[in-house]
């Protein structure tokens, strides 16, 4: 006979016992393996029991989407650990946008008004312009990555846009990376456009490391 356990042959004393663990140490480690197997599975259960309860819940909630007020669709809540403001990722950047908007008007004109780490290094440093604007790409290109898009860079510096991000929806928005040089009188940072207008549809004002903020070409046009 074999232990159930490790499978190694019984003795003949543990033969004659009708034992089927081939000693003491094994059959606790037999037992300790059940339990854990159990208190698993007992808690997957449950996992999955409160899931559908918030899921049912959202269902009845009839979630919508912050930003265009669509109903938020039922692949985003199923995939979704916590309640989804957003109907996509793509609504939910461009939701970013607006606050970041936001957030420059309401600040204080002595907290508008501070050294832009970037533009700082062509002054200091001696570093060139197209070393700050590269490095300004990287920095957004990371920034976005963080937040769950796809980032594509452009090979050509004569290309319409820098970057090329999609999300969830495998939709493709162009990125055009800017180095903030100031701020308007609106609060907002201000930055060159594109010159191929209409052929961007996100602008990444980048004023330093770990500092990125989006806007939409409406918002960034206006003075």
């Amino acid at each position: 006979m074999l232990c159930k356990n490790c499978e190694k042959p019984l003795s003949e004393k543990r033969q004659r016992q009708r034992a089927i663990y081939c000693d003491p140490g094994c059959r606790g480690q037999a037992i300790a393996a059940r339990k854990k197997s159990a208190w698993l599975s007992g808690k997957r259960k449950r996992g999955v029991e409160k899931r559908e309860a918030r899921l049912a819940e959202w269902r009845l909630m009839e979630l919508h989407c912050h930003r265009c007020e669509k109903r938020i669709p039922e692949e985003r809540l199923e995939a979704s650990s916590y309640q989804p403001k957003y109907c996509s990722k793509e609504c939910g950047i461009r939701a970013a946008a607006q606050r970041a908007r936001l957030r420059y008007e309401n600040k204080t004109e002595e907290k508008r008004i501070r050294p832009f780490f970037l533009k700082s290094l062509v002054e200091t440093n001696g570093t060139s312009r197209g070393s700050v604007g590269a490095t300004a790409e990287l920095i957004a290109a990371a920034d976005l990555l963080l937040k769950g898009f796809s980032v594509y860079r452009s090979v050509s510096p004569n290309a319409p846009c820098d970057l090329v991000i999609i999300g969830a929806k495998q939709t493709a928005i162009r990125v055009e990376v800017r180095t903030v040089n100031g701020v308007r009188a609106t609060g907002t940072p201000k930055f060159s456009l594109n010159r191929e207008f209409g052929k961007t549809d996100l602008y990444a004002a980048v004023l330093g490391p770990g500092e990125v903020e989006y806007f939409d070409e409406v918002v960034s046009n206006q003075e």
